[in-house]
């Protein structure tokens, strides 16, 4: 399911903040960077050896036939918005799934609520395309989606509200996919921001916090565990 760029994804939405930066600027693709732009890129591609050594085993690290749990992480911020994938089992283990990040056009300025909202669309889309993609080969059970903001936690829960298009529109889309994968009972919990490894493909980091991170990034939090 996963390939490098997605097990650096953080790394990667760095260097894609700083092309939009760059073409923001007023720069296009045949024109010479700026000093200082320059530098800051340089600086990027310097860390792609760094990052280049960090790795995961592609086997996921369960037994055949083990209960498993996707646990579908969302975040987002100012600059941009993702989700990641983490199954975990009975064993304890913690795999990395897969990874998805987007940034943000400043351009068309929207809320957080708004941009953490679209931040759990991408990750309920993630997670039916990983479902499908693993469909047969793993015993996933349930899946669990984590957001970091309380409106977005409540507007989930709230059945009876009738929201504006934009709002209702999402929570549609995400509901659609929970019942479409209704037998894996999915659900939409609420966790503080230190414990969601999302935040890194929210807002991409450099080469050493991709380095210092990397086993929560690819692990998440150390209380999810299959139930």
């Amino acid at each position: 399911v996963y390939d490098l760029l997605q097990v650096i994804g953080p790394f990667i939405m760095k260097g894609k903040l700083l092309l939009q930066k760059f073409s923001l600027s007023g720069k296009t693709w045949t024109d010479s960077l700026d000093e200082d732009q320059l530098a800051e890129w340089v600086a990027w591609t310097g860390q792609l050896a760094q990052v280049a050594k960090l790795f995961i085993p592609r086997w996921y690290g369960s037994e055949p036939g083990e209960p498993l749990v996707l646990h579908q992480f969302s975040d987002a911020s100012d600059k941009g918005y993702g989700a990641v994938g983490i199954l975990a089992s009975l064993s304890v283990t913690r795999s990395f799934v897969a990874v998805k990040g987007r940034v943000i056009n400043p351009n068309k300025p929207t809320t957080t609520p708004r941009a953490e909202l679209q931040a759990l669309v991408v990750s309920a889309r993630l997670a039916d395309a990983v479902l499908e993609e693993l469909s047969g080969y793993l015993n996933i059970q349930r899946v669990v989606f984590w957001v970091d903001s309380s409106v977005v936690y409540y507007w989930m829960q709230n059945k009876a509200t009738r929201y504006k298009e934009f709002v209702a529109n999402r929570i549609n889309e995400v509901l659609e996919m929970f019942t479409k994968r209704k037998e894996l009972s999915p659900e939409v919990h609420w966790l503080d921001t230190n414990s969601n490894p999302a935040d890194l493909i929210s807002k991409g980091c450099d080469g050493d916090d991709m380095e210092e991170k990397f086993e929560f990034w690819t692990q998440g939090p150390d209380f999810i565990v299959a139930d």
